[in-house]
């Protein structure tokens, strides 16, 4: 998947399940975000967040929500990076309109 960061386009990997309900794992593949800042959406702390979270349900895609890194999370929360909020929302953003192409073009509901 691809999508708009700050400074260019974010590429990504990211693995659906089968009933199109969750994200299995998610992997940064590619950014041009700013070094350190941005940047860091490539650590695993970040990407690793993604893995195992619920993305659709009952009809709907969940909404997930952004709290500073050093918070603890819920089921639809997202540890921002610290002095990178545009970048952590990007990388949301980008998950959000790439898994409604993918879940209308191989879902079957």
């Amino acid at each position: 998947i691809s999508g708009s960061g700050l400074w260019g386009t974010i590429h990504a990997l990211i693995a659906i399940s089968s009933d199109f309900k969750k994200i299995i794992g998610f992997e940064i593949l590619s950014q041009n975000e700013t070094p350190g800042l941005g940047g860091r959406i490539k650590e695993e702390w970040f990407t690793s967040q993604f893995r195992n979270k619920r993305l659709f349900e009952n009809g709907k895609i969940i909404k997930f929500t952004l709290v500073p890194e050093e918070n603890n999370i819920a089921n639809n929360q997202i540890k921002q990076i610290t002095g990178a909020t545009f970048s952590s929302k990007a990388v949301i953003n980008m998950i959000y309109q790439q898994f409604e192409k993918i879940r209308m073009e191989f879902s079957h509901e």
